[in-house]
């Protein structure tokens, strides 16, 4: 559940990023990424931003978090396909 609200959190600032019509004059995702440069090493609840980088039209964000942050909250084995 909290890395469900880290997620949202960062999908509505990039939606708030694109909406706002803060871009530099290039305005594809390289200027994003540029711009958003200032955010790398800023904790958001356990995790923390690595790099915030453009691949083509898209902004890729690398976090970081405590040990086993990336198991599911869910304590239950994956099923079988036999």
């Amino acid at each position: 559940m909290r890395g469900l609200r880290i997620l949202i959190g960062l999908s509505m600032l990039g939606v708030g990023l694109a909406q706002s019509g803060c871009a530099p004059s290039g305005s594809g995702a390289d200027a994003y990424a540029w711009r958003l440069r200032s955010m790398v090493g800023r904790e958001i609840g356990p995790l923390e931003i690595k790099s915030i980088e453009a691949e083509g039209e898209e902004l890729v964000f690398t976090l970081d978090g405590p040990e086993g942050w990336r198991r599911s909250s869910n304590n239950s084995s994956p099923r079988s396909s036999d």
